[in-house]
């Protein structure tokens, strides 16, 4: 599992539900919380083994879940470091 992005927000229930909408068809396995970037069939092979390509969609998916939590009025920040560190440590 590799974690590119982690954000402290204000109501993390509706933030968690509006982000979930965004990735819909980006979810490996509906019983699952985990995503692709470039989810099959959508993707070709290329798109979804370039590091730039698959960069500008996470870049992608990301200002789509925060303009989500800006329509929703759910205030957010970028995690620092150390506070990702934290996060990386505690699911371990």
């Amino acid at each position: 599992m590799t974690i590119y992005h982690v954000w402290h927000v204000g109501d993390k229930y509706l933030a968690e539900k509006a982000a979930h909408e965004v990735l819909r068809g980006h979810r490996i396995n509906d019983k699952r919380e985990f995503f692709e970037i470039a989810p099959l069939p959508h993707f070709s092979s290329f798109e979804r083994t370039n590091y730039d390509v698959t960069s500008d969609f996470l870049y992608t998916l990301k200002g789509l879940i925060e303009e989500g939590w800006d329509f929703l009025e759910i205030e957010y920040r970028d995690a620092s470091p150390e506070e990702v560190r934290e996060v990386h440590n505690q699911s371990r």
